[in-house]
């Protein structure tokens, strides 16, 4: 402030105005216009100055701001060049290292080629004479290692390794393998064991014209127990279920009608199967109309009752359930019409939804005489089968036995069951004369 001419200038005219004012003061009162006018010019003065030292305050500060930014700039720089001062530093040793490495290589390069030179021009080295004695025999038989010790050794340990592995299988294997593991587990009697159908088994007639397969007399058996067994009757109504799906409990029950209507028995099969209905495809039908509409009031009985004249089987397919929106209806005509059912056939066969996959099995269960629980070999847990079992029985249904499907022949002589499972084709006519 101090250096610029201004402000100089400035006080130089306040200290002339200021001393103006001292001289007319002895003469002149505060008030007189002059004293004031000289009163107003030393204010001005004043407020100039005040004005022009703030302007140089805050060129300084934006001074010191920028040199602030250069200073920070400026030691970045510097940090950046110590940085690689220090990278230039190691790479110097490191420079250094390989150079002395290089001068110990080429020194020790030198020694040898000088030896060699030297080993050159005075050879000492006498070659010594050998004599053959005898010549080596070729061997008959390795004498290393013992093969016929490695070989039982071997055969030992994969046998206890098999042996450990099966039992390991067995134990952790938590579904049903044989008849006897379900009798035991859900104490109820296996009505047969049905091997997986072949490739022509619901070809035309199906199971009605291939009765000599191992699937058509596995389903020939449970014709048996089913019709014939100690405590059957006639007119009943018999309920085919299983824990969960894709356990073939709708091919066991279309094989078991035409088993039935095959012997001359009349017998109806019903898929009230709604959400997932498959009996329609069995015969290469259309699913409606069904068993929906005619419980809907939407279709008659005529309408409704498909007859195969193949195999002589009635069905009624699922047909649109949607129509009956209440359940409590539903199944109160349902049960209407199961009893109109078993007057008029010797069986009625009804194909469920499985127990666990909703409530319409357990309902359904209630209107059944009998039921026909179906379990896969070796696909649900015995808690599964336990379980769904335990709902059945909550529910009142009354249970006519197990059936044991898609039983692997193979698998099941492997428990010791022997050839429970097998064809058993009569004699022909050649055999005969043969």
């Amino acid at each position: 402030m101090v250096n610029s001419p201004l402000i100089q200038a400035l006080k130089q005219r306040q200290a002339e105005v200021e001393r103006q004012y001292a001289e007319m003061g002895s003469t002149f009162g505060p008030q007189h216009p002059r004293m004031r006018d000289i009163q107003a010019q030393i204010t001005d003065i004043q407020n100039k100055i005040g004005s022009e030292v703030g302007k140089i305050v805050e060129a300084l500060r934006h001074e010191a701001q920028s040199n602030r930014a250069r200073v920070a700039s400026l030691r970045a720089s510097l940090n950046g060049l110590q940085t690689d001062m220090g990278e230039v530093n190691e790479k110097s040793i490191q420079l250094r290292e390989l150079e002395r490495q290089a001068e110990a290589d080429r020194r020790l390069l030198v020694s040898f080629l000088d030896r060699s030179r030297e080993t050159d021009s005075h050879p000492t080295v006498e070659e010594q004479s050998s004599v053959v004695i005898s010549e080596a025999a070729t061997p008959l038989s390795a004498s290393y290692p013992p093969t016929t010790m490695l070989v039982l050794l071997g055969m030992i340990g994969g046998g206890l390794i098999g042996m450990m592995t099966g039992l390991m299988r067995e134990n952790l294997d938590r579904t049903f393998r044989t008849s006897r593991q379900v009798e035991e587990a859900t104490n109820l009697p296996v009505l047969a064991v049905i091997p997986p159908p072949d490739r022509l088994a619901f070809v035309g007639g199906g199971v009605a014209d291939r009765p000599h397969t191992p699937f058509g007399q596995a389903v020939g058996n449970l014709y048996e127990r089913l019709v014939f067994g100690p405590d059957a009757h006639a007119h009943k109504v018999v309920m085919v279920t299983s824990a969960t799906p894709q356990e073939g409990k709708s091919r066991i029950s279309i094989s078991l009608v035409r088993q039935v209507a095959r012997s001359g028995l009349r017998v109806i099969i019903l898929d009230c199967d709604w959400r997932r209905p498959t009996i329609h495809s069995f015969f290469g039908r259309a699913e409606s109309p069904g068993l929906g509409d005619l419980l809907a009031g939407m279709a008659t009985p005529d309408e409704v009752v498909f007859r195969d004249h193949a195999t002589g089987v009635h069905a009624i397919f699922a047909g649109d359930i949607a129509l009956i929106p209440n359940t409590a209806e539903r199944y109160a005509r349902l049960r209407m019409l199961l009893g109109t059912l078993s007057k008029h056939y010797d069986m009625v066969v009804i194909d469920t939804p499985p127990v666990l996959a909703g409530p319409d099995a357990l309902a359904l269960a209630r209107m059944a005489e009998e039921i026909a629980f179906v379990v896969r070999w070796g696909q649900p847990t015995r808690d599964v089968v336990i379980d769904a079992i335990k709902n059945l029985t909550f529910a009142g249904g009354r249970f006519r036995g197990i059936i044991l499907s898609d039983a692997d022949p193979k698998g099941y002589r492997r428990y010791g069951m022997g050839d429970a499972i097998y064809p058993y084709a009569p004699r022909t006519t050649a055999s005969r004369a043969a």
